[in-house]
């Protein structure tokens, strides 16, 4: 492999044309999504919603893993406070995301919505 083909990942993500194809790639997956009902009001996905709010894999399951802890293991009044989009919106998304401060009330909701239905069925009559 001579130098050239030898090209760290590091770089590659920096490169300006790369970049536009992930943008473009997001895109795409977004109109697709839009054309099968994908919405804020109805996502189909977890993951192209956190997609579009450019929510990264690993932070979407940090706060997975603390909705799906309350929702399995919480007392009822924690359960509870999984209704209050303040408390969802402060206590778990801001955690892991500081970013999600600017979300409002139907994007916290999108976000709570698309967990019940993809993997926590139990939040669907709170987001439903």
């Amino acid at each position: 492999m001579n130098k050239e083909e030898n090209v760290e990942f590091g770089n590659l993500f920096n490169d300006e044309a790369y970049r536009g194809d992930i943008m473009l790639m997001r895109y795409a997956l977004n109109e697709l999504a839009e054309h099968l009902g994908h919405s804020f009001k109805n996502p189909l996905s977890l993951h192209l919603l956190c997609l579009e709010l450019m929510i990264p894999f690993d932070v979407c399951w940090l706060m997975y893993k603390d909705i799906a802890w309350i929702v399995n293991s919480g007392s009822r009044e924690e359960k509870e406070k999984l209704r209050d989009y303040q408390y969802v919106q402060k206590e778990i998304m801001c955690k892991h995301f500081p970013e999600a401060k600017e979300f409002n009330q139907l994007t916290i909701g999108a976000f709570m919505k698309a967990l019940a239905k993809c993997y926590l069925p139990e939040l669907l009559s709170y987001y439903n």
